[in-house]
Formats: C-alpha cells, structure tokens, sequence
C-alpha cells in the first residue's frame, strides 16, 4: 500500500514538474498572433518586450517581433531564410560576445528556424530564435533573457511559440 501512495505521489509530482509555464495569447502592436508568458506584461521601449508585472528590477525579458535582414525585406524561399539565418546581425552578436560575456552558446536548426542559445553570468539564461516561412519578406524574431531565478522551461516555450507564430505578409 505504502508503495502504491508513494508510486501516486511520484506521478502527480513529475507531471507537476514537467509542466510547462502558463502561456497567454496575445496579438503585437504589430499585428503578430502569438504567446507570452501568463502574467507578464508589455514594458520597455519597443511594444514588442515583455517581462513580469510588477517587478521591475528582474531582467527577464520576452520578444516577439517581425525582423528583416541588414539589406531590407524581400520575399525569400525557405532554403534562402535557411541560408542566411546565421548571417542576421543577432546571431553574429551572440557569436561575438561568445566566451567573452556570453557561455555555452549553442545552435539549434529546425526545418524551419533557426535557435541559439547561451548563457551570462548576471542573467542566467538567452535564447534568441528565427522563425522562417516559404515566400515571405520577414521573418518572426523571438527572444527571451531570463535571470537566474527563472523557469528555465521557458526556454523552450519560447521557441514553440517563435515557431507557432506566422511571419506577417
């Protein structure tokens, strides 16, 4: 019996634990269908920032955004976006800064994105994410800064939701 109660409780707790964050669904000044953290709120000098209400000391951060490369947007097929997506000037910085002020970056590619992620002393966890579609002239640029006190599952919640979210034509 005491097993069985034990069994239970480690089902109810892993379930718990693998949860992930809360997502709210939102649509950007931009006009972008997407998600963001439940709970958290526009702040910052773009309307396409997030970070938690109320709390204006944590450094968490959450964006979604239409982005274009350096040279202006354009339509493109899915294996050009693909092509340039480790030439857009937020993958270069973070490449820069690697080993200077900015860990363990790694890159991970997708049929259709692209996801670099990293780590600093003071914030804790980056991820910075491109999301790409056949044909369009943008593309969805999504990241999240997160501080050490964070839910590091928002990590990959970011990028489903950078993923999910449609570029705007």
């Amino acid at each position: 019996m005491a097993l069985a109660v034990l069994g239970l409780l480690l089902v109810f707790t892993f379930d718990d634990v693998e949860a992930p964050p809360a997502l709210d669904a939102v649509t950007t000044a931009e006009g972008l269908d997407t998600q963001i953290p439940a709970g958290w709120v526009q702040r910052g000098d773009f309307e396409f920032e997030f970070a938690p209400a109320g709390n204006e000391q944590v450094f968490d951060q959450w964006t979604v955004a239409r982005g274009c490369p350096v040279d202006g947007c354009a339509p493109l097929s899915l294996e050009e976006w693909l092509d340039r997506a480790e030439s857009l000037p937020t993958f270069e910085s973070v490449r820069a800064a690697e080993d200077d002020s900015i860990f363990n970056v790694a890159l991970r590619w997708y049929d259709d994105a692209l996801v670099m992620t990293g780590q600093t002393n003071a914030a804790g966890d980056l991820v910075f994410a491109a999301h790409f579609g056949e044909g369009a002239t943008s593309f969805v640029a999504c990241s999240a800064r997160l501080s050490l006190p964070s839910d590091e599952r928002l990590v990959e919640s970011l990028i489903e939701v950078c993923r999910g979210t449609a570029p705007l034509d």
